[in-house]
């Protein structure tokens, strides 16, 4: 086989094992959802995913390190989102209720069960803790970091240490309140309000003032 064969080969092969490991992903992130964390099996993943359970390790070797995978995944989603959002706006008014709005469209995507189902076992089961505790604390750091970059930006004079401050609780916000307006909870005038008070706090940390005085 010459070399150009070669190389076509080697190109495809990978290309083909991405596709795999995509897909057992795809799978992982669905099952832990519908099934939650003790009943998330590799043999379920391996099945749904189309590929013997016994391949597994070539593409996560240990279920952890597929976990892990899942939520660097959607750590990696999150903060493109937010850059694509904000790079669609100028007006330093509109780029903060844009972070505001993306943060809690966040917290409401189906995605977001699995890491609700892992934190709530998580209390209980070390072996659980391990797995979902450093990754959502990273998951909080770097979208808190994106979010702390874009803030002096909105507001120039905001010092870093301090755009970091404001950044980080704003995490911790949407952390407490997704368990009142996360995914799967019902869509109520509270929840609403809850909403609205979340950008008028976060107005008044970078600007200084109510959202109803810069109207």
């Amino acid at each position: 086989m010459s070399a150009a064969a070669n190389t076509r080969e080697g190109v495809a092969s990978r290309r083909r094992g991405q596709k795999t490991r995509q897909k057992i992903l795809e799978a992982a992130k669905a099952l832990l959802i519908q099934k939650g964390y003790a009943n998330f099996l590799l043999r379920d993943v391996a099945a749904r995913a189309g590929v013997q359970v016994g391949n597994l390790p070539y593409y996560f070797p240990t279920k952890n390190d597929l976990l892990r995978a899942i939520f660097d995944g959607e750590i990696i989603q999150a903060t493109k989102g937010l850059r694509e959002v904000l790079q669609r706006t100028s007006a330093a008014n509109d780029r903060l209720t844009a972070i505001v709005d993306a943060g809690l469209a966040l917290i409401k995507k189906p995605e977001m069960a699995s890491w609700l189902v892992l934190s709530g076992i998580a209390q209980h089961d070390l072996l659980a803790l391990k797995s979902v505790g450093s990754e959502d604390q990273v998951f909080s750091d770097v979208f808190a970091d994106e979010v702390a970059e874009w803030l002096p930006r909105i507001q120039p004079s905001l010092e870093t240490e301090r755009a970091h401050h404001i950044a980080h609780y704003f995490s911790a916000m949407l952390d407490g309140i997704s368990m009142r307006i996360g995914y799967g909870r019902p869509e109520t005038p509270d929840a609403r309000a809850l909403e609205s008070e979340l950008r008028g706090v976060m107005f008044m940390l970078v600007f200084g003032h109510s959202m109803e005085s810069a109207a």
